[in-house]
């Protein structure tokens, strides 16, 4: 789910207080905590789970039966419940489209009021 900073200079930073915030804080995240030069991209996080939620289809996926936590935190895969699908691939360019829309009609409809 990586986005260049020119991505998020032209199509986040734009939309108000908001986008120029979102922006800002990706860069002094990057900054901050990696330091290895100069980084010019970002992942966007936990967006794949969102985009799934709103288009199920948005990545290729297999359905493998549901694991058991042990108590360690660790699955344990025994086959014994439910079907769930596990994403192999997810297409970001949905994902990133679709909050880039949304962000440009909240600043719309904010900038109006």
């Amino acid at each position: 789910m990586g986005v260049s900073y020119a991505e998020l200079f032209e199509r986040v930073y734009p939309h108000g207080k908001l986008g120029r915030y979102l922006v800002e804080q990706v860069i002094e995240f990057n900054n901050t905590y990696n330091g290895a030069g100069p980084i010019e991209y970002r992942s966007l996080g936990d967006s794949p789970a969102v985009g799934v939620m709103l288009y199920p289809d948005c990545g290729t996926c297999n359905w493998q039966p549901a694991p058991e936590f042990e108590p360690s935190m660790h699955y344990r895969h025994t086959g014994k419940h439910r079907p769930i699908r596990v994403y192999e691939t997810i297409e970001p360019r949905f994902i990133h489209e679709d909050f880039f829309a949304k962000l440009a009609q909240w600043s719309r409809q904010h900038t109006m009021q």
